[in-house]
């Protein structure tokens, strides 16, 4: 009987550890501390303002806030000043600890009394969303489409392409949603750009943070607005569909593969692809598809013919190995393997190989004709290493030449 009553004993010292945490116990009517009226007021990009009423029987020293924005493990503490009333406010600076538009932060308080003891509240929990415009809603089962300055139909509009685009995506991959998506539509770039709190990267028109389950779109109004749309949301709902499908392991995929699912699921492809990559070929500055496998080019230039070509290779690997092969494709990049073993693995060439059968099948290049063109620098490097030498020893022989005979 001794051991049973030192074994309940120890067991509840120990769930009176995990009850109380790091920070004491939670605040509530019975340790004398009540925190109330809990309120959140910021202005986006800038500043959060936390406001709460604290009631205790014993004088409060101090309090502090936490907040914990989500995808982050690190959680700022802010000190509170509090009045004589109980009034308890502090500012989160989101300069200097800057929080992701459309996430969710947790935040609580930790309220030391005078008396050394230390509370900490239950936890809260708001929804960090763009305050500067007045967004409508609409809802379906999949998607939350958010808007502003326009009718519902636009709302409705986007809706619908949200649909067409996960029929897309099911036609390349075997993919399902596992959570509703919110898309935000902005009027311009500029305004959607500002919401990244994002520079140097003009020529981003949409968005998506796959863990978060939101998509940001730029829809200008005009006759384009809707070719747009059918642009950038299935482009960035299949980024979100791929993190569903491969998480842990979304980042291990190459660039290439990512952007190149996403360009061949838009219901309109950018119609400059075609001649991007047809004046790159000709010019002979395609981008090695190698090279495509961490990053892509950040000048516009550049960073558009790599979408270009992602989405013709990718687009060819399909009408190749259909979507068996992308299929165990991601599953190889998902292993761990590298950008050559990979594709190795999965469609047994590497991905040298498979971009020299892309050129072969798109630009109706002979790969010996290639094999010679790249040759053809070091054929001239050898020739600098041998002709130099002979040219410079006749030059030496026909001037002992002209030596001898003037001597004669």
């Amino acid at each position: 009987m001794q051991y049973g009553l030192s074994a309940r004993i120890l067991l509840l010292f120990i769930l009176g550890l995990i009850w109380t945490g790091p920070y004491g116990a939670g605040v509530d009517a019975n340790s004398g501390v009540q925190v109330l009226d809990t309120e959140v007021d910021y202005s986006f990009g800038d500043s959060i303002i936390f406001q709460a009423t604290m009631q205790s029987d014993t004088p409060i020293e101090q309090v502090v806030v936490f907040v914990q924005a989500m995808g982050r493990l690190d959680a700022e503490t802010i000190p509170a000043t509090i009045s004589s009333s109980g009034e308890a406010t502090a500012e989160l600076d989101l300069q200097q600890y800057p929080v992701r538009g459309f996430s969710e932060i947790t935040y609580w308080y930790r309220v030391t009394l005078d008396n050394g003891e230390v509370f900490t509240s239950e936890k809260y929990h708001f929804f960090y969303e763009d305050s500067r415009y007045d967004w409508e809603t609409l809802e379906t089962d999949d998607f939350t489409v958010h808007w502003y300055d326009d009718e519902v139909n636009f709302g409705q509009e986007m809706a619908n392409i949200a649909g067409s685009s996960l029929q897309r995506a099911q036609t390349y991959l075997q993919v399902t949603l596992n959570e509703t998506i919110h898309i935000y539509a902005y009027d311009n770039a500029r305004e959607m750009q500002s919401a990244l709190q994002t520079s140097g990267q003009d020529w981003v028109a949409g968005h998506a943070d796959p863990d978060l389950g939101v998509i940001l779109v730029s829809l200008p109004p005009g006759p384009e607005r809707q070719l747009e749309m059918e642009r950038q949301i299935p482009h960035e709902l299949m980024h979100i569909l791929m993190f569903q499908k491969t998480r842990p392991a979304y980042e291990r995929l190459p660039v290439w593969l990512n952007e190149g699912l996403a360009s061949i699921t838009e219901l309109y492809p950018n119609p400059d692809y075609y001649t991007i990559l047809k004046d790159a070929y000709e010019e002979k500055k395609l981008l090695p598809i190698t090279s495509l496998c961490q990053s892509f080019p950040q000048d516009s230039s550049r960073v558009l013919l790599a979408y270009a070509e992602t989405a013709s290779f990718t687009r060819y690997l399909y009408n190749q190995y259909g979507t068996p092969g992308l299929e165990k494709l991601i599953s190889s990049y998902a292993d761990g393997l590298d950008c050559d073993r990979g594709a190795e693995q999965a469609l047994g060439s590497t991905l040298s190989q498979l971009e020299i059968q892309w050129r072969r099948e798109i630009f109706n290049q002979d790969p010996l004709i290639s094999a010679i063109e790249n040759l053809i620098p070091w054929v001239l490097v050898l020739l600098l290493i041998i002709g130099l030498p002979l040219i410079f020893s006749l030059l030496v022989s026909r001037k002992n030449r002209s030596h001898r005979s003037t001597n004669k």
